[in-house]
């Protein structure tokens, strides 16, 4: 399991607030709470597509909050609200631009201090996972390939990318140097500077 290798990793802060995306059946949600302290360690939501399985974590995590949802479109509100962001074995190499769509919402979504661990059942669904993180500027802290064991062959685990710096509103004026026009922005007219 990938949980004892990445405990160095997460975010201090209790209680982590956690976002499982494919969360499944809640397997991950129950492990990750007993490693983390317990359910009062852990604020966790979880998001999957499928109905069934999420009656079912429901019912074996009745702590948490489950919600049948897209990871790419979730409602407003959820901004930065997550320590933690796991996506659980995602069917990256059969539905690439719908988890491309998953992955640009991520950074949104995480507190900037947060990190996103992604669980792969192959090495080529890593290399992918590394390639879209790299291209998008976060900083991969940990990656473990394990291609011997077929429900978890890799992990990641990575910190959002750095906020752009947003320039200066200001405008400078300069002084005019050569005639031109000039237009009163409160009667509309406009005429030579002079």
């Amino acid at each position: 399991m990938w949980l004892p290798a990445i405990e160095g990793w997460l975010p201090s802060r209790r209680p982590l607030r956690v976002l499982l995306i494919g969360c499944g059946e809640g397997e991950e949600a129950a492990a990750l709470a007993d490693r983390l302290g317990g359910p009062k360690a852990v604020r966790m939501v979880g998001v999957d597509l499928d109905e069934l399985a999420l009656a079912r974590a429901q019912a074996r995590v009745p702590w948490a909050r489950f919600r049948c949802a897209d990871a790419a479109t979730l409602p407003p509100g959820w901004e930065g609200g997550f320590d933690l962001i796991v996506i659980r074995r995602p069917d990256l190499l059969a539905q690439p631009s719908r988890w491309r769509a998953v992955f640009a919402r991520l950074p949104g979504l995480l507190a900037p201090d947060g990190r996103l661990i992604c669980t792969t059942i192959s090495a080529g669904e890593a290399r992918w996972v590394r390639r879209e993180l790299s291209e998008a500027g976060w900083s991969l802290l940990h990656e473990e390939i394990h291609p011997e064991v077929p429900e978890e062959a890799a992990w990641l685990v990575a910190a959002p990318p750095a906020e752009p710096e947003i320039p200066s509103e200001t405008l400078e004026i300069l002084p005019v140097e050569e005639p031109g026009l000039w237009c009163d922005g409160s009667t509309g007219r406009c005429g030579p500077i002079g």
